[in-house]
């Protein structure tokens, strides 16, 4: 992310939209936020329908992008002084009587942007703003944070991304902590970090304002944000991807992203402009853990807010998330038993579940002992359901991705790990059920023969040589390396491999500890001793420099000695020459 310092630019000029619709005068800010009912009229093209995944975000997204009206990044109207409005902290600086009156006389320009207190990302306290201090030499150094970074989508050459919606989208960019963004933040994806490794101090505050470490779900380096920011960070990331869900080209705006989630995000060796997103989309995250702090870390007044003035001051459109949290789930998460409802303050009701009725059902089955599935009734909200409205699909546990449709009602299946899922067609509602079948046996397999126990100094362990494989039964499967963790350990110190290639240092004693976890979270360990002895150069190097420091000592106390010599004899020489001018005198 490029670096930018806060100016304060002449105050901009507001599209004349009807703000305030109220009869009666205005005393805060809440007075401004929307109504539940307004919020809901909103989203009424969403009304009655049973959506979620994609067909939810590409309705999400035609509603968003109606009346979208771009923020400028630069000029009159910047996205600087927008900050004043949306990321002001109105309980530390609540409405003055002068913004007050041009409020209640609907005055377009009514906030003042000296000696406000604002709430930016990264800093666990607000930062009080003074025009006077902001005049971006040496001062404070606040960054206009992209939270979806702009390299995953949105960017072109000569910072091309100020010209288009996405690049300039306030319900993205926020006040941020200069020195967090560029250097823990960066293009990384949000997420929990396994093992907290600070980084890096917020320049305000001199507080740690985020970590920065490695994620074995991304199985990548992630920036995990303050508790505080968690939630902000969480929607605001859900709302770029519903409102640049599919690929689009405007004729006032150019085009837009194609941009999705995921828990491994895409790994940006530069950057990727729109039009190369239309057909290669970028993924960013992470998405398991964007979910969890959605929860987490729950709206909050300052975020409806912002949610509001954003959509009735500087761009027309709303973040749904900040609206209905749940949504995210119904937009992003496959197994979520949420249904949209807008009659509900929520926006969900809870879906109702699939019950099915197995009388002979098991957990355990023998080696080649029919399963049979014959005798399985179904109902739904207490009323029974004709058995072909049932779709029933399995797999694997060991192979998730090879689903196979059962089409008779009794099968055998080879030993195993089995999960069953019974789908009723009309509303995708669903029942799940776990088999095993035999007393599978399970091996784990890596090939170390090209890991050596001995190497010399700066020796690189190839690891891309590691052949892993993981058999249950008669399944085998190969394993990524991405799926293993893989560390070594040296000194004490436990440092995460995520390169094939890792340098060993010059000398000591290491660890190389190769970890799997297969789908029972069941772990699988392999460590391997490994000793780094000086090469034959550095030693002969080493002599070299002791012989030759043996050397220059020798040398300087041989010059100290002749010093000192020559300093004995020319004292005892002027001394002699003195007391011989003396009997001079004396005569």
């Amino acid at each position: 992310m490029k670096f930018t310092l806060l100016t304060l630019l002449p105050l901009l000029t507001i599209s004349n939209i009807n703000f305030i619709n109220k009869s009666t005068s205005i005393t805060s800010i809440n007075d401004l936020i929307s109504t539940k009912e307004d919020i809901k009229s909103y989203y009424k093209d969403l009304e009655g329908l049973d959506l979620k995944g994609d067909e939810f975000l590409s309705s999400l997204q035609n509603i968003l992008k109606k009346n979208q009206t771009k923020a400028d990044y630069n000029g009159g109207s910047t996205s600087w002084y927008n900050y004043f409005l949306l990321d002001r902290n109105y309980d530390l600086s609540p409405l003055t009587t002068d913004e007050l009156n041009k409020l209640n006389n609907k005055k377009k320009s009514w906030w003042n942007g000296d000696n406000v207190y604002c709430d930016i990302l990264y800093e666990e306290n607000p930062h009080k703003f003074i025009k006077s201090e902001t005049n971006g030499k040496n001062k404070y150094q606040i960054d206009r944070e992209h939270i979806y970074p702009k390299s995953y989508g949105f960017n072109m050459d000569n910072d091309g991304y100020k010209n288009l919606l996405a690049g300039c989208d306030m319900h993205n960019l926020h006040m941020g902590e200069g020195l967090t963004n560029r250097n823990i933040h960066n293009d990384l994806p949000y997420g929990n970090i396994d093992k907290n490794k600070v980084e890096g101090k917020s320049s305000l505050s001199d507080k740690v304002g985020s970590y920065k470490g490695y994620s074995s779900i991304a199985n990548s380096d992630v920036i995990e944000p303050l508790l505080k920011d968690k939630g902000d960070i969480a929607r605001s990331i859900f709302y770029m991807a519903a409102r640049y869900h599919n690929y689009e080209e405007i004729e006032k705006y150019g085009p837009t992203p194609r941009l999705l989630l995921s828990d491994t995000p895409y790994k940006i060796k530069d950057t990727v402009s729109p039009l190369e997103s239309k057909d290669n989309p970028t993924y960013y995250g992470v998405l398991k853990d964007l979910l969890s702090w959605n929860q987490l870390d729950e709206v909050n007044n300052h975020e409806i807010i912002r949610n509001d003035l954003c959509y009735k001051y500087i761009q027309h459109n709303r973040n749904p998330f900040i609206d209905y949290p749940l949504w995210a789930d119904i937009a992003f998460n496959e197994d979520t038993n949420y249904q949209l409802d807008l009659s509900s303050s929520t926006g969900v009701k809870e879906r109702s579940s699939l019950n099915l009725t197995w009388s002979n059902y098991k957990e355990n089955y023998n080696s080649n002992e029919p399963i049979d599935l014959s005798g399985i009734t179904y109902a739904y909200n207490d009323e029974n359901i004709d058995k072909n409205k049932i779709k029933i699909t399995y797999f694997n546990r060991l192979t998730p991705n090879d689903i196979k449709i059962l089409d008779n009602t009794s099968l055998v299946l080879d030993d195993g790990y089995y999960e069953f899922n019974f789908t009723y067609i009309e509303n995708n509602s669903k029942s799940i059920k776990y088999i095993k079948v035999g007393e599978p046996i399970e091996t784990y397999n890596i090939d170390l023969s090209n890991i050596k126990n001995n190497y010399i100094s700066n020796d690189v362990i190839d690891l891309s040589t590691l052949n892993t494989t993981y058999k249950i039964g008669n399944k085998t499967i190969n394993i990524d390396n991405k799926d293993l963790i893989i560390n070594i350990i040296h000194n004490d110190e436990t440092i995460k491999i995520t390169d094939t290639k890792y340098k060993l240092g010059l000398y000591g004693d290491y660890k190389l500890d190769i970890t799997y976890k297969d789908f029972k979270n069941k772990e699988y360990k392999n460590i391997v001793d490994i000793k780094v002895n000086l090469s034959t150069v550095y030693i002969i190097t080493l002599i070299a420099i002791i012989i030759l420091l043996i050397l220059i000592f020798i040398i300087s106390i041989i010059v100290n000695s002749k010093k000192k010599r020559r300093k004995y004899k020319s004292k005892k020489y002027n001394k002699k020459n003195k007391n011989s001018k003396k009997k001079t005198n004396k005569k």
